[in-house]
């Protein structure tokens, strides 16, 4: 039973997890196993309560959204109907946004090798985004699969302002999904 919410909840709590795809018998399955997926969401709960030791607490997310495109069918003879069969699904790129991590932050050195490479093979992570309560208890979490890179980026420098030097990491994910 999902519980009832009177207000929607705050969106300044919450935490990412990165966890390798699942293999079963030699092939990569798509999907997470529950015993992986619980293990991802538990970590991405133990961040929050380190978060500023943690590799994987961001300070913004965005791009968590799906787009169904459709083609037209008119029948013929009839001028005033138009049906809309489903075509595909498209995701935007997964942002994350965070202060600058040091050197020997993994998910910096996983997205640095997957971008500065031009081997044809490279190395994916499922993406596990968990918004939580007041009381740190997950409210809802999305999965996204499959996840690469495609572009890591540091916000400019600049003498004349005091602020944060800020890392930007671009994710495309072959699905998502979700759930509490």
């Amino acid at each position: 039973m999902i519980p009832f919410r009177l207000n929607p909840p705050t969106s300044y709590l919450f935490s990412v997890a990165f966890a390798a795809p699942v293999k079963l018998f030699g092939s990569t399955n798509d999907t997470l196993s529950a015993l992986s997926l619980a293990a991802s969401r538990a970590a991405a709960l133990a961040a929050a309560f380190v978060a500023p030791f943690s590799d994987t607490f961001f300070q913004e997310v965005s791009g968590i959204s799906a787009e169904l495109s459709y083609d037209e069918l008119k029948p013929l003879g009839s001028n005033d109907e138009i049906y809309y069969i489903p075509n595909s699904v498209t995701f935007p790129n997964l942002v994350l946004k965070r202060g600058l991590a040091p050197l020997t932050s993994e998910i910096l050195n996983w997205c640095l090798r997957n971008v500065n490479s031009l081997e044809t093979s490279v190395e994916v992570k499922n993406v596990v985004v968990t918004l939580m309560g007041n009381n740190f208890i997950p409210v809802m979490s999305w999965t996204f699969y499959n996840a690469i890179p495609v572009k890591w980026a540091v916000s400019e420098f600049n003498a004349t302002k005091s602020e944060l030097a800020i890392e930007t990491i671009e994710l495309k994910y072959s699905k998502m999904s979700y759930g509490i």
